[in-house]
């Protein structure tokens, strides 16, 4: 039996080393990511029995340096990065396509002019401007609103806003009323209070409000002329304490101008008429016995 004999034969012309392997790295295919087949070594070993010489093929992968195992995890790695990088880009190009149609979509649309009546204003405008002219002080514009919307009806394309509306201008009208009764004007918050629409949510509020206001002021007017009274007889005190009955009325009116005003008329006619003494007190005699009358001698 002869002595076996190995033999190297590599795919490339030149003997495969390690330096080599290490200068040319496998790469992975343009057309996939999928590294190509490394490098392999073909080994060759014969032998010879008799008259029969044995020849066995062995394929050996020929294996790369740590060097090159970590480039290729680095490429990797960085692939994966471009193509987050990649995706952000587009990302944040989509937002801000978006945010500047957006904004350029609100500066073209035309904005609300109420500065000149147009005969085919919609519902919707009309009402726009009506409560911008109350909110700025137009008096009348907040009563052509109660008065327009207590008229909508089911079909009308704001009704769903009517209960709404109705709150806000009633309770806007009620308000008034009530800074008129404040200022004494009792006819002028009447008025306003009787312009709340029997349909609004503050209808009843507003019904009972009116009833109460005109019995406190007709009772502190019948204060006001018990207190007349007495200034006329010159009895200070009664009009001194009628004077305080008037000063704990619920109308803010009444307890506090009506009050000082008849006060100051109650000092001014003390100071006007004299003082009267009054008489001395005689005193009281004491009770006595009736005396017995003698009876007629007969």
């Amino acid at each position: 039996m002869g002595k076996g004999k190995q033999i190297f034969i590599t795919r490339s012309t030149s003997p495969l080393t390690n330096d080599r392997i290490a200068q040319n790295p496998w790469k992975p295919s343009p057309l996939t990511d999928e590294p190509t087949t490394p490098p392999q070594q073909i080994l060759i070993y014969s032998e010879r029995q008799g008259q029969t010489q044995l020849i066995r093929f062995t394929t050996l992968t020929a294996k790369l340096p740590v060097e090159a195992l970590l480039r290729e995890q680095l490429q990797q790695r960085d692939r994966g990065w471009r193509l987050l990088l990649f995706w952000l880009i587009i990302s944040i190009c989509v937002l801000g396509s978006f945010t500047i149609g957006g904004i350029w979509l609100a500066q073209r649309m035309p904005e609300r002019s109420c500065q000149q009546d147009l005969p085919m204003r919609s519902a919707s405008e009309w009402l726009y401007c009506q409560e911008t002219a109350a909110a700025a002080g137009d008096v009348a514009a907040g009563f052509a609103i109660l008065a327009e919307t207590s008229q909508w009806s089911p079909t009308h394309p704001l009704y769903p806003k009517q209960q709404e509306r109705l709150q806000v201008w009633s309770q806007w009208a009620f308000d008034r009323a009530k800074t008129a009764l404040d200022q004494g004007d009792l006819n002028q918050a009447l008025l306003t209070a009787r312009r709340i629409p029997p349909n609004s949510p503050l209808a009843d509020t507003s019904r009972n409000a009116m009833a109460t206001w005109q019995t406190q002021w007709q009772q502190a007017e019948q204060l006001e002329a018990a207190f007349e009274q007495a200034i006329a007889a010159q009895d200070w005190q009664s009009a001194l304490n009628l004077t305080y009955k008037i000063a704990q009325s619920p109308l803010v009116h009444w307890r506090t101008e009506r009050t000082d005003v008849l006060l100051q008329r109650l000092r001014y006619s003390r100071a006007q008429y004299p003082q009267i003494s009054s008489p001395p007190v005689l005193p009281t005699p004491p009770a006595s016995s009736p005396q017995a009358v003698p009876s007629p001698v007969p």
